[in-house]
């Protein structure tokens, strides 16, 4: 695979924190395998928290967006788990 492997996060909060970083140790020097391509969240407040904690411009508060966005290869599901179902 040429180019990293776009991952779309649904649920910016306190799990993100863990998983983004974890996601991003993945990446070797010099050859980006993963990249957190957009970030979701229903609450639009999240999107300074984001940006600042992650450097992450793409932000929605539409999961569908992320699930249906044809440049995204895995979703990762981090909201609370009553949702996990409908999404």
């Amino acid at each position: 695979m040429d180019r990293p492997i776009q991952v779309g996060v649904i649920g910016a909060g306190g799990v993100a924190g863990v998983y983004i970083p974890h996601l991003r140790r993945l990446n070797e020097p010099n050859r980006e395998r993963i990249e957190v391509a957009l970030v979701c969240d229903i609450d639009e407040r999240r999107r300074p928290q984001v940006k600042e904690r992650f450097g992450l411009d793409r932000f929605t508060t539409d999961a569908s967006e992320v699930i249906e966005s044809p440049d995204i290869d895995l979703v990762l599901v981090l909201t609370a788990m009553p949702e996990h179902g409908r999404l």
